[in-house]
């Protein structure tokens, strides 16, 4: 009998092996004439992000894909912002579908105590109470029947992206066949952060975080409001919602007194399905006048951010909206493809070029001159008050 240590750190030798084969997919050109093999990292419409098999980094334009690979990498981007790279867990039980397990602190940055399950034939190589680790990807809801007999629903992944992506294809279309009947039809969704920037209803968020919505919600309080998207910035990856109702209004700052090592603060709410609802802060300073590649548009920012802060607001010590947060380098991808996760390494994309996109909007720079704020409040009360949580129900085509 192997001990549990040892098994560890086979099992984490050989997922890593097997997904990083799994993951440098082969792409195709639109006319399918040419070919490479890459894991994606990003797609950020329209630029798509992969790295290499070689190492390198690459970015391309959707249109230079094939009609197949554009929707893979919008289902793969989604799964990604939702995966673990290396997440520790222990075995609670193996079932015909896989196994359902619990996540360990030890090692763990991204520790919520999660109870999951992991999607795969385990039954003739796993047993109850083993420890694992290795990369998983989000591959939507599960649900199974406690002890107690109660119907109990978790959220589950796949130890590759393929397979998660290929899980998200049949839920999104049941008719196909292949695949467990248990995977029933599942809306597509995903959340992120926003802010508002008039008292009658105008949010900021980011495109990526809107892109493809079939439904856009804000919750404003303890109320989810429907919102209708009034104008997009692709290019830039910001937005402009409108929901019916009162908000409280963000000052947008000039940017031209910003300043390298300014301290900041990070407003938003990330992954609400295990953090919950509730507005949390990070704190950190611009570490980087140009975002990735000497990207003029962006800050580069320490400040802790995960998925569900992208949109959200990055507020200078004087209260004023300074920039919109709207990257990070996508753990689980980065861990595959270099074998290191990258430690607070984010970016916000500044407010100038949020302004060209408010100037766009019939009356929207007319009420943000209209509109007053408050200079007793702290920063903490005034992200609490204007920062706001957006779930969309999307659609992958």
């Amino acid at each position: 009998m192997i001990p549990a240590a040892m098994r560890l750190i086979l099992v984490t030798l050989l997922l890593t092996v097997a997904l990083h084969g799994l993951n440098a997919r082969e792409w195709k050109s639109t006319d399918g004439t040419r070919t490479f093999h890459g894991q994606l990292i990003s797609y950020r419409p329209p630029e798509v992000t992969v790295i290499l098999k070689n190492g390198a980094r690459m970015s391309f334009y959707e249109n230079l894909l094939s009609k197949e690979d554009k929707r893979y990498c919008y289902l793969a981007n989604r799964v990604l912002s939702n995966s673990f790279p290396r997440i520790p867990f222990k075995v609670i039980q193996v079932v015909d579908d896989g196994m359902l397990v619990n996540e360990l602190p030890t090692n763990n940055p991204y520790y919520t105590n999660e109870f999951m399950m992991i999607w795969g034939e385990f039954k003739n190589d796993v047993a109850d109470d083993e420890l694992y680790q290795g990369d998983i990807y989000w591959a939507g809801s599960y649900t199974y029947k406690s002890a107690e007999g109660y119907d109990r629903t978790i959220r589950s992944f796949a130890s590759s992206l393929d397979e998660a992506v290929a899980i998200w294809e049949y839920r999104l279309s049941p008719s196909k066949k292949g695949r467990t009947p248990k995977l029933t039809k599942e809306v597509f969704s995903s959340s992120g952060s926003g802010f508002a920037v008039t008292s009658i209803g105008h949010v900021i968020t980011n495109a990526h975080v809107v892109d493809g919505a079939q439904k856009i919600s804000v919750r404003i309080g303890d109320k989810l409001v429907a919102a209708k998207l009034v104008a997009i910035d692709h290019q830039n990856d910001l937005a402009v919602l409108k929901v019916d109702g009162t908000t409280l209004p963000l000052k947008i700052g000039e940017t031209d007194s910003v300043r390298l090592g300014d301290e900041i603060t990070v407003g938003g709410y990330p992954n609400p399905d295990m953090q919950g609802t509730s507005l949390k802060l990070t704190r950190g300073v611009i570490s980087g006048m140009k975002g990735a590649r000497d990207d003029v548009r962006h800050y580069q920012i320490d400040a802790a951010v995960q998925p569900g802060n992208s949109g959200g607001p990055l507020l200078s010590t004087g209260r004023s909206v300074v920039g919109v947060v709207n990257a990070r380098l996508n753990d689980s991808a980065v861990v595959l493809a270099t074998g290191s996760v990258p430690q607070n390494v984010n970016y916000a994309i500044k407010t100038d070029y949020l302004m060209p996109l408010i100037r766009g909007v019939d009356g929207l720079t007319e009420q943000m001159a209209k509109e007053t704020y408050p200079q007793e409040l702290s920063i903490g009360e005034c992200l609490e008050r204007s920062a706001y949580l957006i779930i969309c129900d999307l659609s992958p085509e």
